[in-house]
């Protein structure tokens, strides 16, 4: 058996179909300001989705993205999620941009029961058909069905378990309209196949879990690594540092002025780098001039989060200690 949920047909015209209006609403801006003052009211309100609760920053951000597809303001907080960062429309919320192009023409959605495949087929102006299916079996083949739980018992939460029909009809309407309309989709997934890839992103780097998880965990096992050296070997870090390079020196090499501009003596990209480069200037530092600049750089290192800056503080002032150092007065 097959069903037919649409509610035109394929032969009506784009003129023929009932044409999209843009609800009325007193939210219209003109200049960054309007739309800023809008997004923290809107921020604010207890009739936004959670996500949008006092950010408004990205209100602002969803209402310009729904706006680069066709969709008022209000609409666009709820039509997207995000998901790695990225913006997906709901299934709903998909279909509701191709219906406002003016490109688009026509849906139909069909499931085979026999073979439990859904299928979707889309019309575009001046475009042939195209028809995408998704059925069960490749649910299973990927992964998605049936969903389990971290301890491998069939998750009664997961919408793949409890509307099965549902997500499969979802993946065959993302497939036929990102292959027909890109244009109009600008690289949008629909939300239930973006966050079945997230999930399954997710599940590989749990496989891969002997490694410290967070930025300050690494900062410890590098820094722990370093400081429990064995006492016999020599000096991992001998002579001292150049100010101005960063290049470590020995001792017999003519030592240079301390440079006023620290920030030119750690050039990293990342954190991780940065955290591996403040462990060997500590190590190297053996006067209070040093670590006084480590101290202040560290304070203002912008690419450092503030667990990994305390870090280091604590490791700088642990140096202090060694060398009978005392604190800087504030």
């Amino acid at each position: 058996m097959t069903e037919t949920n649409d509610e035109t047909t394929p032969s009506q015209t784009l003129s023929e179909r009932p044409q999209a209006t843009r609800p009325p609403g007193i939210l219209s801006f003109t200049t960054f300001d309007e739309a800023w003052r809008a997004a923290q009211v809107a921020a604010d309100s207890a009739i936004v989705p959670d996500t949008y609760r006092k950010k408004p920053q990205d209100v602002l951000i969803a209402w310009q993205q729904g706006a680069e597809v066709g969709l008022p303001p209000m609409q666009s907080l709820t039509a997207f999620a995000v998901v790695n960062g990225k913006p997906a429309p709901y299934g709903d919320g998909f279909l509701a941009i191709l219906n406002g192009s003016p490109v688009f023409e026509d849906i139909e959605e069909t499931f085979d029961e026999e073979t439990n495949t859904a299928t979707c087929t889309m019309w575009r102006k001046g475009r042939r058909p195209v028809s995408r299916s998704f059925s069960l079996a490749e649910a299973e083949q990927a992964g998605l069905y049936p969903a389990t739980d971290r301890e491998g018992k069939p998750s009664p939460k997961s919408p793949w378990n409890t509307y099965t029909r549902r997500m499969l009809q979802m993946r065959a309407r993302g497939f036929a309209g990102r292959d027909l309309f890109p244009d109009v989709l600008r690289g949008m997934v629909i939300y239930e196949e973006a966050v079945d890839t997230a999930a399954v992103k997710d599940v590989e780097l749990e496989v891969v879990a002997d490694e410290p998880s967070s930025t300050i965990e690494r900062a410890r096992a590098k820094m722990a690594e370093r400081h429990t050296g064995d006492a016999s070997d020599p000096d991992p870090v001998p002579g001292h540092v150049d100010p101005d390079t960063g290049e470590i020196l020995p001792d017999e090499a003519p030592r240079k002025a301390r440079t006023t501009d620290v920030r030119s003596t750690i050039r990293m990209r990342t954190e991780d780098e940065a955290v591996d480069e403040y462990v060997k200037r500590i190590e190297a530092a053996d006067t209070a001039e040093a670590l006084d600049d480590l101290s202040i750089y560290n304070g203002k290192d912008s690419r450092l989060s503030k667990p990994v800056k305390d870090e280091i503080a604590r490791r700088i002032t642990e140096k202090r200690e060694t060398l009978n150092i005392e604190e800087p007065n504030e």
